[in-house]
């Protein structure tokens, strides 16, 4: 008996080991995402920003849709990005990062955009967002599901 609660106890250490390197392998890669966000859109790169899902990521919008796919979600941010108003500035800010088993995090904030409408007034647009992400097979950590909430 107590040969397994030590065995129980070295794999649960085992585990939070590799959560925690989880969260250091994928940090950078997060951070860069998310910096390179507001430049994308400011860029009307849709190819830029869907660059960080994998190819079966899931979006689901502030109003319920739901796209699956990178190339799907690239294609319907194109059109998004082609029918608002200019993107002037912006950012993501995290609230949050959690390994919540190896080779997924949860990371959670809130972003907004600053548009410019063709009358010159300035514009928020913006809210809360949960991403989860996976080390996929490759061992390239990407967003499987970003679920984006309006303020």
């Amino acid at each position: 008996m107590r040969r397994l609660v030590l065995s129980a106890l070295a794999a649960a250490s085992l585990a939070s080991v590799a959560h925690a390197d989880d969260l250091s392998e994928a940090k950078p890669v997060i951070e860069a995402a998310n910096a390179d966000w507001a430049p994308a859109m400011r860029a009307r790169d849709a190819a830029r920003v869907a660059a960080a899902y994998a190819e079966d990521g899931v979006y689901v919008g502030p109003d319920g849709s739901v796209v699956v796919g990178r190339a799907a979600f690239e294609a319907s941010l194109r059109g998004k990005l082609a029918s608002m108003p200019p993107v002037t500035g912006g950012s993501i800010t995290q609230d949050g990062l959690q390994s919540i088993q190896p080779g997924l995090i949860y990371e959670w904030g809130h972003g907004a955009l600053e548009l410019t409408t063709p009358s010159g007034e300035k514009r928020l647009s913006g809210g809360r967002y949960l991403s989860v992400w996976r080390r996929g097979d490759d061992g390239v950590w990407r967003i499987v599901r970003n679920l984006s909430f309006a303020l």
